[in-house]
């Protein structure tokens, strides 16, 4: 069941392999070429009239239209958000064509036909500016958000590729508007948005087809990232030579594919047929990774449901012990081999973390220097430490503890309302476990989390129980100021975040 394959192809003919000569030195072309950084565009520019050898390919004779027809289907996205008959009916449709094709063409997807076309023209522009302009991004280093060259295996590749490309990561850490190309920054930043709503929809669609919660995939991540590639095919000398693209399968999970008015888009479908799908005027062409519709859980466990049942409940922990259970589910079992040998409980060895009193910190030179050198040691030793005397009232710290049980203790329908697995635009949040679907193994745990600052919620906006966490945030405040003014600065510290608590541990972190 191997159709999600995808090539952009140019190839007629077959190269005469004896043309080849055994001298011939590929590292050294490939360097010189890669040097010059103008890319595919820069040897059209010179005028070359034959192919440089090391962009042949060995033709592929699956690689053309067989001469039988088909059709890749086309699914209409109008009212999908209106009307709960047609949703179910897309729905069965984006099932059917995953299945099978692993590949299908959306229309009415709501993306402007202006907006496309504009990023379309924006990226032209962008590869046929001037050499110096491009260069400015050139790099192979892909932590950038913004990268521009020529195939981005050039030196592990069999063959070249006849295209340079443009790769601009927009989520979830995008790039700051200046440091895009300003030949297409404003329509990159409109379209990305873009298509990130209709990635949203179709994440939706898919989690449905698959009979899971609408927002299923969302909340395992899979729409948490988009990498814009714009690929740029200058026209070529000797075409039956090169690949736009060879046989490849695309490392990300879905993929939504705009093509210019040339078209070329080819498939691999069920390996005997390779059906040749020219451009259809404003449609998008989703291609769906086919290891997503082939995995299927091991028949004695399904983890995943376990985890869906869990966390649909949004009862968390706390809602497993209420019910009674006798037993641990399986979601929270860690492996044995995979439990911290060294740790104190296990090992029998008694340590105590360096206490640090900040009595006098402001009053006295002598004192704060010497609790700097505490602060100091007690950092690079052990990455935390214990403070007295901070300033904090005792009161304070009291009720906020108890304000923190008086908020998982409550009824779930009041915790209900804080559930949410959106740490990007929400200021608080309640849930169990905010890797939930990632870990190995289920923390016993619920947490609450509230982002305080530097843009903190509405009073109201904090569960009622909570409200003096605005209080005590102002104290904490204090503390660090003055923690801080003592020579104590949070980033020089290591591994500043290793904190182990206790099972029993409940309280503001």
């Amino acid at each position: 069941m191997d159709y999600s394959l995808i090539t952009k192809s140019k190839c007629t003919d077959e190269e005469d392999p004896t043309t080849r000569k055994p001298e011939y030195d590929r590292v050294s072309k490939l360097k010189a070429f890669d040097e010059t950084r103008a890319g595919v565009k820069g040897l059209v520019d010179s005028g070359i009239k034959h192919v440089p050898r090391m962009f042949h390919h060995q033709f592929d004779n699956n690689s053309v239209s067989c001469g039988i027809q088909v059709s890749i289907p086309i699914i209409d996205l109008e009212q999908v958000k209106q009307n709960r008959t047609t949703r179910e009916e897309i729905v069965g449709k984006v099932r059917n064509a995953s299945k099978r094709w692993g590949f299908f063409q959306v229309l009415n997807h709501g993306i402007p036909m202006n907006v496309m076309e504009e990023m379309k023209d924006g990226a032209r522009r962008f590869f046929e500016q001037d050499v110096e302009s491009k260069s400015r991004f050139f790099s192979r280093d892909y932590t950038k958000r913004v990268v521009y060259n020529s195939n981005f295996d050039l030196y592990s590749a069999p063959a070249a590729k006849w295209r340079d490309t443009v790769v601009c990561s927009m989520a979830p850490d995008p790039p700051k508007p200046e440091e895009l190309p300003a030949v297409f920054r404003d329509i990159m930043l409109e379209y990305s948005k873009q298509v990130m709503n209709l990635g949203y929809l179709l994440f939706e669609l898919l989690s449905e087809a698959l009979g899971l919660n609408p927002d299923y995939l969302k909340d395992i991540d899979c729409a948490k990232g988009l990498v814009m590639l714009s690929h740029y095919y200058p026209i070529c000398p000797q075409p039956e030579l090169t690949l736009g693209s060879s046989k490849h399968a695309d490392n990300g999970f879905l993929t939504i594919l705009l093509q210019d008015n040339v078209g070329g888009l080819q498939l691999n479908f069920h390996q005997s047929l390779n059906a040749l799908f020219f451009y259809f005027f404003h449609l998008l062409i989703i291609a769906l990774r086919k290891s997503f519709l082939m995995a299927k859980p091991k028949p004695e466990y399904d983890r995943i449901c376990e985890l869906k049942a869990f966390d649909e409940t949004k009862a968390g922990v706390k809602g497993l012990v209420d019910s009674g259970i006798k037993h641990v589910p399986r979601m929270f079992h860690y492996r044995p081999d995979k439990l911290d040998k060294n740790s104190s409980v296990s090992n029998g060895i008694h340590v105590s973390i360096p206490v640090i009193d900040l009595e006098g910190v402001k009053e006295d030179p002598g004192t704060l220097r010497n609790i700097v050198d505490k602060v100091r040691n007690a950092s690079k030793s052990w990455g935390f430490f214990q403070v007295v005397n901070h300033g904090i009232p005792l009161s304070v710290l009291q009720d906020m503890k108890d304000g923190v049980v008086q908020f998982f203790e409550q009824d779930l329908a009041a915790k209900k309302k804080f559930f949410t697995r959106d740490y990007s635009t929400k200021n608080v949040a309640y849930n169990s476990n905010f890797d939930l679907y990632s870990s190995p193994a289920a923390n016993w745990r619920d947490t609450l989390f509230c982002l305080m600052a530097p843009n903190p919620p509405m009073p109201h906006e904090l569960p009622e129980v909570s409200r003096y966490l605005i209080t005590y945030v102002k104290c904490f405040v204090l503390f660090m100021t003055k923690l801080q003014n003592s020579g104590y600065h949070p980033a020089e510290s290591n591994n500043r975040n290793m904190i182990q608590k206790s099972p029993h541990h409940s309280g503001p972190t």
